[in-house]
């Protein structure tokens, strides 16, 4: 599994919590029993990374569901309670600024809770985003967007991933319903991706440019100390 702290992988070593029901050792569960059929079972393990070592607990509910007149059918619904934001947690660059890798945490930690806020919250962080590190300063994230998106030099699939965003954003801030008059919900799947798409610009414009430029740096400095001659900047790319 992904550890939710650190972001690496980690053999899934999960060990089920015995719950003492105050009888002596023959009174040891592995699960709690609930209202009607419900069970609750908790398990945990430790990240094998020895740089994190972090402890993931999961909470498993299992339950009965009768639909149409089928048989009843056993859903299990799984969720980690810790770390916060669990299985949906983000690991960011440091080189990100804080406020914002606090806010994709924070839209992580209520993805299971309220999807559409989840979703609200990164549509604000997408806003911060564009004006502060693409340079589109517009009112209003549709009009950023749109003017994102004109620029062909960023790649296709970001700029029809975001296309899509915007309405899926929308979908979180407002209600909207459909033909029949049902309020369309924000899935957590939708919101989800969000949350995945904001990182994946975190990475294009700030953690690349930042280690490309980095590395540019490193090299200038290495062929200064050779006593050679600089790089000469490549020229102006065409206008118009």
């Amino acid at each position: 599994m992904r550890c939710p702290t650190c972001g690496q992988n980690s053999p899934e070593t999960w060990k089920v919590l015995k719950v003492d029901f105050g009888g002596g050792t023959a009174s040891y569960r592995d699960d709690i029993r609930g209202p009607g059929a419900d069970r609750y079972k908790v398990d945990w393990m430790q990240c094998a990374n020895q740089d994190c070592r972090e402890i993931v607990i999961r909470v498993h509910k299992t339950g009965i569901r009768i639909t149409g007149g089928q048989e009843p059918v056993g859903v299990v619904t799984s969720l980690v309670v810790w770390p916060p934001g669990g299985a949906a947690r983000r690991v960011v660059d440091p080189i990100v600024p804080p406020p914002m890798r606090d806010d994709l945490n924070e839209a992580a930690s209520i993805l299971d809770l309220s999807p559409r806020m989840s979703a609200v919250l990164a549509r604000s962080i997408l806003a911060d985003l564009l004006a502060e590190f693409a340079g589109h300063k517009e009112f209003g994230l549709e009009t950023q967007i749109d003017s994102f998106n004109k620029n062909t030099s960023h790649p296709r699939a970001l700029r029809e991933n975001l296309h899509r965003f915007r309405e899926t954003a929308n979908l979180g801030a407002h209600t909207t319903t459909s033909d029949q008059g049902a309020v369309i919900r924000v899935e957590r799947e939708e919101a989800e991706w969000t949350l995945d798409l904001v990182a994946r610009l975190f990475d294009y414009l700030i953690v690349t440019p930042a280690s490309d430029k980095k590395m540019r740096d490193a090299i200038d400095e290495k062929i200064r100390a050779a006593n050679r001659k600089p790089i000469k900047p490549l020229p102006d790319d065409p206008t118009g």
